[in-house]
């Protein structure tokens, strides 16, 4: 059966590992070690799994995933190979399609709000209450092809990232963020409207470490830009507060009537080694 306690046994799907992986967390104490998913290499493409929340993949607290794991064998955590990709040019003597871990979502549309990676809507600090995690990790991962159309966002598109969304005891460790979009459809050019902040991922408390974040978009009016309209913050990385250290940040786009920080902008937080 597929219940997970193996490779041969593995869940059909990221989500029911997910899923499994959250009930699980009901039975641990205080002391116990955060439960573990474990992603073999390929490619994951899936819906939003409930309607109200913002992105694909649910961040769960006390569940560390990890991706990066050979297709092939019975392997174990020292056998992973994170950052093999094939969106960073870095010469590793590895394949990327025998160890990268990729997700992504199954629609197309852009005007819609799905993020590759992020907390439940009841978790968002910007949807109302918030309940602090005591501690999650995502390492291993390529996210990508994430949209959202920030004029639909709470908070006059306060949170954002197409690509991630991390908040506080949340840990983004070893992934590419690549080619995802944030746009914003309204006509307005700040004040009541008209903001969008970070096509790749939006840090807010967490912590980035060893990441690659490359070609993300963050776009004013339109998916292409357009210098007349909306105020635009952080292409590759908008931080609100938060860490971020050993990361490269390159190629990233921001293009509306106010863009600042194509690669990053930071209003706070602790950013070195990158």
């Amino acid at each position: 059966s597929n219940d997970g306690k193996s490779w041969i046994r593995a869940f059909a799907t990221v989500q029911k590992a997910l899923s499994a992986a959250e009930s699980a967390v009901n039975s641990l104490s205080s002391t116990d070690p955060n439960i573990e998913v474990w992603v073999a290499a390929g490619t994951y493409a899936s819906a939003k799994q409930n309607s109200r929340d913002e992105s694909v993949y649910i961040i769960r607290d006390r569940v560390d995933v990890y991706g990066a794991f050979p297709v092939n064998g019975n392997p174990g955590k020292k056998e992973r190979q994170p950052l093999v990709s094939s969106s960073v040019k870095v010469i590793t003597g590895y394949s990327p399609s025998d160890y990268e871990t990729i997700l992504t979502r199954t629609s197309k549309n852009t005007n819609t709000i799905e993020r590759v990676l992020g907390q439940p809507y009841s978790s968002n600090p910007y949807n109302g209450s918030c309940v602090d995690y005591k501690g999650a990790l995502w390492d291993g991962f390529t996210l990508t092809g994430g949209a959202i159309n920030s004029n639909s966002l709470t908070s006059n598109g306060r949170n954002g990232g197409a690509g991630a969304a991390i908040y506080k005891n949340v840990t983004l460790k070893n992934c590419v963020v690549t080619n995802n979009l944030l746009y914003n459809s309204s006509t307005n050019s700040g004040g009541s409207g008209g903001y969008g902040r970070a096509g790749g991922v939006y840090l807010d408390n967490g912590t980035i470490v060893n990441c690659y974040i490359i070609n993300n978009k963050l776009m004013g009016y339109s998916t292409t830009g357009n210098t007349s309209y909306c105020v635009c913050y952080g292409g590759g990385v908008y931080m609100y507060s938060g860490t971020m250290y050993n990361t490269v940040i390159a190629k990233n786009e921001v293009k509306a009537k106010w863009a600042e920080g194509a690669g990053v902008f930071m209003e706070e937080g602790y950013f070195f080694n990158n």
